[in-house]
């Protein structure tokens, strides 16, 4: 069980078409000595409800399952009493309303969510969409998972987004908002009736809200980092040359990253290389 003082930081990466959740582990954690050793431990990639460390970054409304291998999240629909679902879990629920598949509308996958939901907020109507709605329960789902996963409470993850290189802020700003409000649910569903009602409560309750996402990234970024390629020297990190080691040196990184929607190269410069 993590110590109540502990904050534990999580990596969300938002494809295309999947997502991965990563936690830091930071019982390990030691003060840099001299010449700044970084003796952090690499980060882990969290296992879904199906055991794959690739979540399908889908969205969808289950309104016959009563119960699934993935959670769900409620939502409430005139009279109805709707659920929503994710992952493979989505896909067999647009298969059975017989809706067109992803490669054909890829509306209800979770980047196309937080686009859409963007783009709602920047033409000035604050009234809640359902792409809105729809991708931050996708993220307090990745929450729920990374909670089981590090045995941990929601006010207590700190989270990194990373992006792709060529977002733009609107897209930046829309994935932040998304992840944000999905960790304020995954809160507030683990909280009873009467927490709020007093000042204390809200006091606490807007504690636990404050700086749920501590930074954003873009994807090249986050390769170099996990490769050990940063400022720090000696990062335990995926060793690169022939010998073992990763350079401590290295001025040019050329990042190629073959995903889902595509292939990008990105040339990343190193501005102030070690002496």
């Amino acid at each position: 069980m993590s110590n109540s003082e502990e904050v534990i930081p999580i990596g969300i990466d938002l494809g295309s078409l999947h997502a991965r959740v990563a936690i830091g582990n930071t019982s390990h954690h030691k003060l840099p000595a001299e010449g700044v050793v970084d003796t952090r431990p690499l980060p882990n990639i969290i296992s879904n409800a199906q055991g794959s460390r690739y979540t399908l970054a889908l969205v969808g409304i289950d309104k016959v399952e009563a119960f699934g291998d993935d959670n769900g999240a409620i939502e409430r629909n005139g009279d109805d009493e709707a659920r929503h679902v994710f992952g493979e879990a989505a896909r067999r629920a647009l298969a059975r309303d017989k809706k067109p598949t992803i490669s054909k509308d890829p509306s209800s996958m979770v980047r196309e969510l937080v686009r859409s939901g963007s783009s709602f907020v920047s033409n000035g109507d604050e009234k809640e969409n359902k792409a809105d709605v729809k991708a931050a329960a996708f993220f307090a789902h990745l929450a729920e998972l990374a909670c089981d996963a590090s045995s941990s409470h929601p006010s207590k993850l700190r989270t990194v987004v990373s992006v792709p290189v060529g977002s733009t802020p609107e897209e930046q700003a829309g994935v932040v908002q998304s992840v944000e409000r999905g960790i304020e649910n995954a809160l507030a569903a683990r909280k009873s009736p009467e927490d709020g009602k007093s000042k204390e409560k809200k006091k606490q309750k807007d504690e636990e809200s404050e700086g749920i996402v501590v930074g954003v990234i873009t994807d090249p970024a986050a390769v170099c980092i996990a490769h050990g390629l940063t400022e720090i020297e000696e990062s335990g990190a995926i060793d690169l040359d022939s010998a073992g080691n990763t350079s401590s040196s290295w001025k040019n990184v050329l990042v190629i990253d073959w995903g889902a929607s595509g292939l990008t190269a990105t040339h990343i410069q190193r501005s102030i290389p070690n002496s």
